[in-house]
């Protein structure tokens, strides 16, 4: 369902509207937009400034060229990646709307973009509170293990040392006041970039400029299957749900004993009693942590209002991504037995938002709301993601799933007793039907119990 808004323009300041489609076809959005794409999750006005070919500008309107895939709508209407050649801007004078979903999602729009409706195409000013909009109930995303690689490389930094293959480096050389970082097998960043060694590294450590090379004494080896990945997603979630600076503090077994799995890396962990809870730390120097929060993008300070959804697991094969939800939910998340549906609550907005767009990768449809939770002795605004539904719960226990025990019987419960809660807007299709055939309505409730409340949306059509 949508809900409209106008947002009146300021005189002084009129807006740049940046489109992904045809030039002037009434497809503007604005800047600050998502695009979920090959890259990741983009705005507009960032894919705007990446494409550097300018192909036309005048009269305020600007065209650039890019070459981007994109989820999209193909010409039956069904869900593809679709290729985007142009990517344009211009200033806008007049009023947008703002059209917000049942589900908590929202999007700005100028009054003449197109919507799907169950009605057929609508313009966004033509759109009633009430009416049904297709939204994606799945997204794809990249499955290339080769360019996930590539993405982790691009995020390694000049903080870190390496060791890489010693047959890699016969033969090879440094400028004269770097070339005994050869000879001892520690490179920097800027060696590997300019020798080319990247898929050579086979261990690392965190080295402050400050130091020499060779001063740590913790190297971590560096994941390079998908299994070796996995356990690294998987601490990645749980330190986003449970974690700190340098520890997690979770009291279940089962977490611990999945991290133990961090062996395989060189990293040995140990659970020690905190003053509340069970700390789980890593006997490497932090090494894995600071890892992590280099890939994951991952908060110094204040974690739990400023985390977001890294770039990272745009780019991450789904198996990896359900390793991170798989951690996650196991640190955070919450069966509701008595409501029989599966929660996250999180006081960051951008976190639940991403994380819902994140589960579409599995087809799982989640809801979003907004609750007052007290929180010493005031109460305080935090962000509640809500998935229901028989299939929705399927395809999380499925792709997803708890590695803690007592969450996962809890999941085995509420899907034995979990209802088909997708409906679908058929009412005006079964009204046009019955008309077509000739039938009233009192004669296809004698066939059909209630018909007359399925086409009056009283009763809905679920699957």
């Amino acid at each position: 369902m949508a809900k409209k808004k106008s947002e009146e323009q300021k005189p002084l300041r009129t807006p740049i509207v940046a489109v992904l489609g045809h030039v002037d076809h009434g497809k503007c959005l604005t800047p600050e937009s998502e695009v979920v794409c090959s890259i990741g999750v983009a705005t507009l006005k960032d894919l705007f400034d990446s494409a550097r070919c300018v192909v036309y500008k005048e009269n305020g309107c600007e065209v650039r060229k890019i070459n981007l895939d994109v989820e999209g709508l193909n010409g039956d209407a069904k869900e593809s990646k679709l290729k985007a050649s142009h990517v344009w801007r211009l200033k806008h004078s007049g009023k947008l709307l703002k059209i917000r979903l049942k589900n908590w999602h929202h999007i700005t729009v100028t009054p003449e973009h197109p919507f799907l409706t169950n009605l057929g195409w609508k313009k966004a000013c033509e759109l009633k509170v009430g009416d049904f909009v297709a939204i994606p109930k799945k997204i794809s995303g990249n499955e290339r293990f080769e360019r996930f690689m590539n993405y982790v490389y691009s995020k390694l930094d000049d903080s870190m040392i390496f060791r890489v293959n010693e047959e890699s480096l016969k033969g090879l050389k440094l400028p004269a006041d770097r070339n005994y970082r050869i000879k001892k097998n520690l490179l920097r960043i800027e060696d590997v970039r300019e020798l080319k060694l990247f898929d050579q590294i086979e261990s690392f450590a965190f080295c402050s400029r400050m130091q020499r090379c060779g001063k740590p004494q913790f190297y971590m080896k560096f994941p390079r299957t998908l299994n070796e990945w996995r356990i690294v997603f998987y601490v990645a979630g749980v330190l986003f749900g449970d974690g700190s600076e340098s520890k997690i503090a979770n009291n279940d077994l089962e977490v611990f004993r999945k991290i133990e799995h961090l062996a395989d890396l060189g990293i040995n962990a140990v659970r020690v009693r905190g003053h509340t809870s069970f700390e789980i730390e890593q006997r490497a120097k932090n090494a894995l942590f600071r890892f992590i929060k280099l890939l994951f993008d991952y908060p110094e300070r204040k974690k739990s209002h400023t985390i977001s959804i890294p770039q990272i697991l745009y780019i991450a094969p789904k198996a990896l991504v359900a390793e991170f939800l798989k951690g996650y939910f196991d640190a955070d998340g919450t069966v509701n037995e008595r409501s029989v549906r599966i929660e996250a609550i999180s006081a960051s907005r951008e976190f639940i938002k991403g994380l819902s767009i994140l589960l579409l990768r599995f087809g799982i449809l989640s809801k979003i709301y907004t609750v007052e939770k007290k929180y010493k002795g005031s109460y305080r605004r935090y962000f509640l993601l809500v998935i229901s539904g028989r299939r929705n719960i399927e395809t999380f226990a499925k792709e997803i799933g708890f590695e803690v025990d007592r969450k996962a019987k809890s999941l085995e419960r509420i899907l034995k007793r979990s209802k088909r809660s997708e409906s679908y807007p058929l009412q005006a299709e079964l009204r046009r039907l019955r008309i077509l055939f000739g039938f009233t309505k009192a004669e296809m409730n004698i066939h059909i119990p209630f018909y007359t409340k399925y086409e009056r949306l009283q009763n809905r059509v679920t699957r």
